[in-house]
């Protein structure tokens, strides 16, 4: 949190003088861990959303991917289809141990 509020590096991260931001109080992150319903992904959307907490993790010296996979694509990727296309999902195994001929496995 101290990378994408201040731009500090973790090896500074010891130096209590360095938690002077504002961020930290800020109902917006704090919530977002509430002890009884804690959001993860609200809490991290919450540095991957803003121009300004990106490029203070990246000062700080996280990797750009630090809490998403491809930040590159902050749109998504999206496929809207209108094909009737449906999937059923089955397996069937049979096992018979025959003593005259050893073991038959036949699957479908």
């Amino acid at each position: 949190m101290l990378a994408y509020f201040s731009g500090v590096a973790a090896a500074n991260a010891g130096d209590s003088t360095r938690y002077t931001s504002t961020q930290f109080a800020n109902a917006t992150f704090v919530n977002a861990l509430a002890v009884n319903g804690p959001s993860v992904g609200t809490f991290s959307s919450n540095f991957t959303s803003n121009a300004t907490f990106r490029g203070n993790g990246l000062v700080a010296g996280l990797p750009a991917n630090f809490f998403l996979l491809n930040p590159g694509k902050l749109g998504g990727a999206w496929s809207i289809e209108n094909n009737g296309r449906t999937w059923y999902d089955s397996i069937q195994v049979e096992l018979r141990r025959r003593l005259s001929r050893g073991l038959l496995v036949q699957g479908n």
